[in-house]
C-alpha cells in the first residue's frame, strides 16, 4: 500500500492511494497460478482538483492487456465558444444593380468538446496461470480485468472566470459547471483474456514476452457531445429588416445546432502485442 501527497506549499495538490496484493499458488509442483488486485484513489485538497497527470489512465501491459497503454477512460464533454460567420442578403440595402446586398455576422456558438479527463478511482484484477515450457521459456493464460472512473464529480469542474463568461454569453441556455459523462462511459467494465509466451533474455535479466489478447468485454458506442447553442439578442434580431431573421439566418444556425461532435468509440475485439515486462 502507498499514500502520496503532492502540493504541501504549491498551487496543485493532490492525494493519492494505491493498494496493491498478489497470491502466487504452486500447481502440480511446477506450474504457477498468480493473482493481482489493484485499487487506486486520487483526490484534491484545499478547493484544488487533481493535475491531469495524476488522474488514472487504465490500459496496457501493465494492466488489461487487450487494450491501447492509458486509453481506458470516462468521456466528458468541456463546453467551448466560438463565433459564427452568417451572411443574408439585406433588403434595405441594395447594389447599384437593384440586388439586396450581401452583410455577414458574427453569431456566438456554443459548442462540446469530448475528452478523456482520466478517472479518480481505479481497481485492476489478474489472474494468471503460468507454464514453464524450456528452458528460459515460458507461457502463460491470463485474464484481465477492470473499471475506471470518477467518483468525485465535483472535481471536474469548469474554471469559474469561464464559467462566468458562458453564462453571460448565453443567457438562454442551462450551463452546468461540472463537466457532463457520456453514458454508460463511467466506471465501464473491461475485460481482456489471452496467452502469451515469455523468454528470460539472459543478459538484462528481463522478460520479453509475446502475447495475444482477446477483450470480452469493451466500450463501444456512438458518443455524441451535448447538441450545439447560440444567442442573439432580441433587440439586435428587432434591428434586422422584416423576415430576415427568420428565413435567412435562423436556418442555417438551426442547421448548425443538428451536428454536435460526434465519436464512434470502438475498441478493438482482439489485439496482438510485444513488450518488455510481466503484468505482475
Amino acid at each position: 500500500m502507498s499514500l502520496g501527497v503532492e502540493g504541501i506549499g504549491g498551487n496543485a495538490r493532490s492525494i493519492s492511494t494505491i493498494f496493491e496484493t498478489k497470491y502466487f499458488r504452486p500447481i502440480h509442483r511446477r506450474n504457477v497460478l498468480g493473482f493481482r488486485l489493484q485499487t487506486a484513489f486520487v483526490t484534491g485538497y484545499g478547493g484544488i482538483e487533481p493535475a491531469p497527470n495524476n488522474r488514472f489512465y487504465t490500459g496496457g501491459d501493465d494492466s488489461i492487456r487487450g487494450f491501447d497503454i492509458r486509453t481506458v477512460s470516462p468521456i466528458a464533454f468541456v463546453p467551448v465558444t466560438s463565433n459564427t460567420s452568417v451572411s443574408f442578403n439585406d433588403p434595405n440595402q441594395l447594389s447599384g444593380t437593384g440586388q439586396p446586398v450581401t452583410r455577414t455576422i458574427g453569431v456566438p456558438l456554443l459548442s462540446y468538446t469530448i475528452v478523456y479527463p482520466g478517472g479518480d478511482t481505479q481497481i485492476i484484477g489478474n489472474v494468471e496461470y503460468r507454464i514453464p515450457l524450456a528452458g528460459p521459456v515460458s507461457m502463460s493464460l491470463f485474464f484481465d480485468g477492470g473499471v475506471n472512473g470518477i467518483l468525485r464529480r465535483s472535481q471536474l469542474k469548469l474554471d469559474a472566470d469561464g464559467f462566468n463568461q458562458l453564462q453571460t454569453t448565453f443567457p438562454n441556455v442551462s450551463i452546468s459547471n461540472s463537466l457532463q459523462l457520456a453514458p454508460g462511459s463511467n466506471f465501464a467494465p473491461r475485460t481482456s483474456t489471452g496467452v502469451e509466451f515469455i523468454v528470460q533474455l539472459p543478459i538484462v535479466q528481463a522478460p520479453f514476452r509475446v502475447y495475444w489478447a482477446f477483450n470480452p468485454t469493451l466500450y463501444s458506442h456512438v458518443v455524441t457531445a451535448p447538441s450545439n447553442a447560440f444567442y442573439l439578442s432580441d433587440t439586435f434580431k428587432n434591428s434586422l429588416p422584416p423576415g430576415v431573421y427568420d428565413l435567412q439566418i435562423a436556418p442555417y444556425l438551426d442547421d448548425l445546432l443538428k451536428t454536435p461532435q460526434t465519436v464512434y468509440f470502438n475498441e478493438r475485439r482482439s489485439t496482438f502485442k510485444f513488450s518488455v515486462s510481466r503484468t505482475f
